[in-house]
């Protein structure tokens, strides 16, 4: 529940294809993206949300090739561009904060050990909230994030 602490970029057929058919079917046009997770118990991919706007991975989604906030602004202003077809695929991106809380909740439940989440986050990603040419947003938010949880502790 929330939002999310870890993207990867991906090519998934069956994902592209539920996403073109929810939007045709509600009519939906302009920006859009759907959110899918695979169920392990009946191996169906499920339905997490959809979004007809701009999300908090779309500066993944512009690394990946796809920027999206160039292609609207193209779009609406009548600029002819070449379809977005081609991506990057195994890019990640991840926010620290909100994914060492995630990781306190699965390690109180007993389903992930520090060393499996460490294992899991050890690659090269981008930061959420984090850009060295503006140093300033990362630092406030954890300053933020610092001072709402003094006193509270992970056990």
């Amino acid at each position: 529940m929330g939002l999310a602490s870890y993207h990867i970029t991906d090519r998934v057929d069956r994902v592209r294809e539920l996403s073109l058919k929810l939007f045709r079917h509600v009519g939906l046009q302009g920006l859009a993206n759907a959110e899918f997770k695979y169920d392990e118990r009946d191996g169906q991919l499920k339905l997490m949300e959809c979004n007809a706007r701009f999300t908090a991975a779309n500066t993944l989604v512009a690394r990946a090739g796809f920027d999206l906030g160039n292609f609207v602004y193209n779009r609406i202003v009548g600029i002819s561009q070449p379809p977005l077809t081609d991506f990057r695929t195994g890019l990640r991106l991840w926010d620290p904060l909100r994914d060492w809380h995630a990781f306190l909740d699965l390690r109180k439940r007993g389903e992930l050990t520090f060393l499996q989440w460490l294992a899991s986050v050890m690659h090269r990603s981008s930061l959420s909230y984090f850009s060295w040419r503006d140093p300033l947003p990362s630092l406030f938010r954890l300053i933020s994030w610092t001072d709402r949880t003094k006193g509270v502790s992970a056990e």
